[in-house]
């Protein structure tokens, strides 16, 4: 082993290693076990350890811009027997009708159905514009039940769900420079921009922030794409006496809903030409309340800051308002209002895009992006010439070694 090798080992063993000094080409997130026995769907724990991973996998996507990412799940079981809990929940007591044959599974499937469950989460929630996900069943692992302690150390360490990024060598990075690039400096046709974190202040439209981008000169076409981190937004984009909207995108969920619905509602008489044609229905307290309580994880007390900062976001907080006499009450989106993406489509031809052709002489165009759930998070991508073409993951299975 040469010098510098046995100096690298070393800080490895003593946790010497700084963050400039780990490889930026490879990332593994090791989820462990995040079901409970029998079982393949998320529940909100689960989700939480997931959303984690997939802030470590954007971060990952950022230090490696415009490269093609690829990104594995792999999973696997042990080889003790497993009983579908989904279709088949434990019944107390009944230890014969429990597990009978026609609840169990099949050697291998419930490996398969958790990393079904997880590429489908990070398919609809990843929103990394480069990445590809690709799943790798590795089916029932170690050593054969022997039927006594399926809690040992044995064969729980074969039951893992992990998820992989690396750089994607078989797919090409993508480049701005092309024919018609060539009468736009690179650098304007390859920018990004992050939001501030600020609140879209009810008094100013929700509007959270906006800027003036430089275009260049000549003619050319603009790609813009916003993606919107943890709650949906509105990308507008003010050019040469037009203006582009993406309508609302992001995550169409039941808490978003609401908290959008609400607020809409409770502020506008007559709406924002950009809030018009939403359709927003009246609900009644204790339904708002059950979708605050059954979806805690999605929202944070000062989500209504915006509207007020006076507002205070809790459980019970539409019943708490209603005893108290107030005016404000909920509301809710009709579900499709929030435009979602969509497997197979290209990012930057889906609904959270938008294209416009830039004329000689007009070469700054506005942009803004309205939040009204609590502080703006998002990334901003801009790139001009022929469309890039980089596909919402539809999870294709292959093989990868690591």
């Amino acid at each position: 082993m040469r010098l510098d090798e046995n100096i690298q080992r070393i800080k490895e063993v003593m946790g010497l290693i700084t963050e400039a000094e780990q490889p930026s080409n490879a990332v593994e997130i090791n989820l462990g076990n995040l079901f409970e026995s029998g079982k393949y769907k998320l529940s909100q724990q689960a989700i939480s350890s997931v959303n984690s991973a997939i802030i470590k996998l954007r971060d990952f996507a950022k230090k490696n811009p415009n490269k093609p990412v690829l990104v594995t799940v792999e999973s696997s079981e042990s080889k003790v027997p497993n009983y579908d809990r989904e279709k088949f929940p434990i019944i107390t007591g009944d230890t014969k009708n429990n597990f009978s044959e026609e609840k169990k599974l099949a050697v291998g499937a419930l490996s398969a159905l958790r990393a079904k469950t997880i590429e489908e989460y990070l398919t609809k929630n990843l929103r990394i514009p480069s990445a590809k996900i690709v799943v790798i069943n590795k089916g029932a692992q170690g050593p054969p039940w022997d039927g006594k302690d399926a809690k040992a150390e044995k064969y729980t360490k074969n039951q893992y769900v992990k998820v992989f990024a690396k750089l994607n060598i078989d797919q090409p990075t993508q480049s701005p420079t092309s024919a018609a690039t060539q009468k736009t400096e690179a650098s304007i046709c390859n920018q990004s921009f992050q939001s501030k974190g600020t609140y879209g202040k009810a008094e100013k439209g929700f509007i959270a922030e906006q800027m003036t981008i430089d275009l260049g000169k000549g003619e050319n076409t603009f790609y813009f794409l916003l993606e919107p981190h943890d709650v949906p937004d509105i990308l507008i984009i003010e050019y040469n006496n037009q203006t582009y909207s993406t309508g609302l995108v992001g995550i169409d969920s039941n808490v978003h809903r609401l908290l959008i619905g609400t607020i809409i509602d409770n502020y506008y008489n007559g709406r924002p030409w950009y809030f018009k044609d939403l359709q927003i229905n009246a609900v009644n307290t204790s339904y708002a309340d059950t979708i605050l309580k059954n979806g805690y994880n999605q929202w944070k007390p000062d989500d209504l800051r915006g509207y007020s900062d006076k507002m205070v976001l809790k459980n019970g907080f539409f019943t708490e308002k209603a005893k108290e006499g107030s005016s404000f009450s909920p509301y809710m989106l009709a579900k499709g209002q929030i435009k979602e993406l969509k497997a197979g489509e290209s990012y930057w031809h889906s609904a959270q895009g938008l294209q416009i052709k830039k004329v000689e002489g007009v070469d700054t165009a506005k942009v803004s992006v309205v939040g009204l759930i609590g502080a703006t998070k998002w990334d901003l991508y801009v790139k001009c010439g022929s469309a890039p073409y980089q596909q919402v993951g539809v999870g294709n299975r292959q093989n990868v070694e690591y």
